[in-house]
Order: C-alpha cells, then structure tokens, then sequence
C-alpha cells in the first residue's frame, strides 16, 4: 500500500503490488494519489531507495539485469527510456521468469513514451510511425514491448506542478524561434496534465488491451492548443510585435494567415491544425480528461 506522510511519500516493500513503477521520475508525484484513490498498491524503484523506495538501476548489460529486489507485481510501468532491444528483452524475460516461479501469470507491462514518432498531420494511434525513427535504439525497445503483449503510452507534452507551459514562452525571443509557430503545421501544442497521466496509468492497468494487436495508444488531454494565443497572452510586448511584423511582413507568414490578423486568426481556432488524436484512449479505459490548460 502507499503510506502517505509528510514532505514525500513512502511506500511499502512487501512481496507482491498492483503497480510496480520501474523510476520515480516527475510521473510519480501525482501516481501516488490517484492509485490512494482506486485503492491501488504501489512500489517505486529509484537509484538510492529514497522515500521507501527500492534502491534498483537497470544496468547497461543485458547479462547483469537483477529482478531479485523487485516485487511481484500485477502491473510493471517503465517510466524511462531503455535504448536497448536486447536490455529491455532481458529485463521481460528475467522479470516473467520471477512471476513465474512464484505461480503468478506475467505482469502487464506499461511502457511510457513520447509522441515524437507521430509526424503525420492527424496522426491517431493507428498512424504509421516516422520511418525515420523506426531503427531507433529506443524504438527497437518498445518494440520489445509490443512482443511481450505490453502497451506504450505515447504521451503528449507534459505539464503540471513545476512544468509550466506558461514558463516555455520565453524561450520564444525572435524571429527565427517564433515564426514556426506562426505556420499551420507548427500552430498547435498537445498536452497532458501529470494527473490525468496517472488517471491513464491506472485506467490502462484496469482496462489492460490483451488481444488488440496495435500496441501503441496516443494520450493527450483531447485539446488543441494555439501557440499564436499562447504568445499573445503570456508573451512579453516584444513577442507581440514581432507576430504582428511578420503578418505584415513576411511572405510565408502572410500567405499562412490569408489576410486575416492575429486575432482575427485566434478567433478561428486552431482545432483544424489539430495532430493527435487520443479519443479512442479516452474511450478505451472508460476516463475523460480532468485537467485542461487554462490560457488567461
């Protein structure tokens, strides 16, 4: 179970969990919570056993994966990235064998990841994958996944307690950082809140895919967000003038907005630039998303 105190949690380190994160990392803070609240059990590993965790790295060679201090669990989250076919193929096979010779079926295995390789404009779950990311190291490794029945959660940009979209614009100064933005196939921004990113976890576990032969599923919060509106109400003066210069002024910006003028163009929206499509996640494990980007 996860006991709860005060300033981190703490967790405990009996035999046997619902959820085994493999990594804390940002995920962890708002797991916690929503697995409290589905009466959920739940083990972290990190590198030096912190907070009640257990203290376990995964090693670079495949020959030296140790599952010994791990718990048996219902549900395994990998929540960093292995760039190793062969490592994340052991980590299964070693992982499998321990259930297995303590009569448990194998774990479901959760894989999160990023929607880089999503480049077609829309892009859903079903989409083809850049080919130029296919023989990726990290590729390769979720690939390994996919072999073992598990599922990779592809998620959009990540926000929540110190991740702050709107702390991102400054790194916006100029032209040449703010006119990819102004262009249609650069105008929107797919997010997901770290609590609906648990709420996801836990849906995920609960509704586990086992036959679907389509391992990938995209997760966003099912918005689209407008960059031009993201400068124009956090932005500072100067990142205002310089979208208005470029309407103006620049060709490819100009013919992008037909004549119309950045309000004109923020009115209109920007859910027809829209990239990625996660309702059929949403639909799958029964959940709407909670937290939605607040741009005033």
């Amino acid at each position: 179970m996860v006991h709860v105190g005060s300033p981190h949690a703490t967790f405990s380190k009996s035999t046997h969990t619902d959820l085994l994160v493999l990594g804390h990392g940002w995920h962890g803070d708002f797991l916690e919570p929503v697995a409290q609240d589905n009466n959920l059990s739940l083990v972290f590993t990190t590198r030096d056993g912190r907070d009640g965790s257990i203290a376990w790295t995964l090693p670079d060679e495949p020959s030296k994966v140790d599952v010994e201090p791990l718990p048996l669990a219902a549900t395994v989250i990998i929540s960093f990235p292995i760039t190793s076919e062969e490592l994340t193929e052991a980590l299964i096979v070693a992982y499998n064998r321990k259930l297995e010779a303590n009569a448990k079926k194998p774990p479901q295995w959760i894989k999160l990841s990023s929607t880089s390789p999503y480049k077609q404009i829309p892009s859903n779950r079903h989409t083809p994958l850049d080919k130029a990311l296919e023989g990726s190291d990290r590729h390769l490794g979720e690939r390994a996944i996919a072999r073992h029945k598990g599922i990779i959660l592809h998620l959009a940009g990540l926000w929540g307690n110190q991740r702050q979209p709107r702390n991102w614009i400054p790194r916006f100064p100029d032209e040449v950082k703010i006119k990819p933005k102004l262009l249609p196939g650069n105008r929107s921004l797919h997010l997901i809140h770290g609590h609906d990113v648990a709420r996801a976890i836990v849906g995920m576990h609960q509704y586990f895919p086992i036959n679907d032969p389509n391992r990938r599923w995209i997760v966003t919060d099912n918005s689209t967000y407008h960059w031009i509106k993201l400068f124009w109400t956090w932005g500072a003066q100067t990142q205002r003038d310089i979208m208005e210069k470029l309407v103006k002024h620049d060709e490819d910006v100009r013919k992008a907005f037909g004549g119309r003028t950045l309000l004109e163009e923020m009115e209109l929206g920007v859910e027809r630039y829209k990239r990625l499509d996660a309702s059929e996640f949403w639909n799958w494990v029964h959940l709407k998303p909670e937290r939605l980007l607040r741009i005033e």
